[in-house]
C-alpha cells in the first residue's frame, strides 16, 4: 500500500515503482492489486511496463474488460485524458511533466481498448485530445509503427516546423 500512497503523492515516482516491481517480480501483482485500491496506479504501471516491453497490456486489458467493462473502461478513459492533457502542457507550454511519459504504441493500444466500451462521442473527444498530444498517433497502425516508435522513444513532441504544418 505504501507504493500506492507514494504514487498518489507523486506520479513521477512510477518508474521507480516499476523498477522495484520488476526486481521483485511484482508487476502483474501490482497491476491487479492496484485496481482494488481506487487508484489508477494499476493502469499507469501496466502501461509503463508495456512501453518497456515488460508486460502484456493487451491481454491484461482484454481480461479486465471482460470482468468489469464499465469500471475499467472509465478508469482507462480518465487516465488517458489526464496523460493527454499533461502531454500538451509539456509540449506546447514547456511545463514539467506531472505524469510519466507514454509512447504512442501504448496510447494506441489503450485507445483501442476503449472502442466498444465508451460512447462514440466520448471516444471521439478523447481521440482528438490524444492526436493533439501525440501527433504521430495519426499514422500508427498504418505500416510506420517501427519508425514512429523509434522517433518517439523519449518524446512525443514534433519539430516546431512539423507542428506548424500540422496546425495549418
Amino acid at each position: 500500500m505504501r507504493l500506492f500512497e507514494a504514487y498518489l503523492a507523486d506520479r513521477m515516482l512510477l518508474p521507480l515503482i516499476l523498477e522495484h516491481a520488476q526486481e521483485h517480480g511484482w508487476i502483474e501483482d501490482l497491476a491487479n492489486t492496484g485496481l482494488n485500491s481506487g487508484s489508477d496506479i494499476s493502469i499507469d504501471l501496466a502501461a509503463l511496463a508495456h512501453s518497456k516491453g515488460l508486460f502484456d497490456l493487451e491481454s491484461w486489458s482484454t481480461r479486465l474488460l471482460q470482468i468489469a467493462p464499465q469500471a475499467f473502461a472509465r478508469a482507462v478513459f480518465e487516465l488517458m485524458k489526464r496523460k493527454a492533457e499533461d502531454e500538451v502542457l509539456v509540449q506546447r507550454e514547456h511545463q514539467p511533466r506531472s505524469t510519466v511519459f507514454l509512447p504512442v504504441k501504448t496510447v494506441h493500444l489503450l485507445l483501442g481498448c476503449l472502442q466498444e466500451h465508451v460512447s462514440d462521442e466520448d471516444l471521439l473527444v478523447l481521440q482528438r485530445e490524444c492526436v493533439a498530444a501525440y501527433p504521430r498517433l495519426i499514422n500508427y497502425g498504418e505500416g510506420f509503427d517501427a519508425i514512429i516508435d523509434a522517433n518517439g522513444e523519449t518524446s512525443n513532441a514534433m519539430s516546431e516546423e512539423a507542428d506548424a504544418k500540422m496546425q495549418d
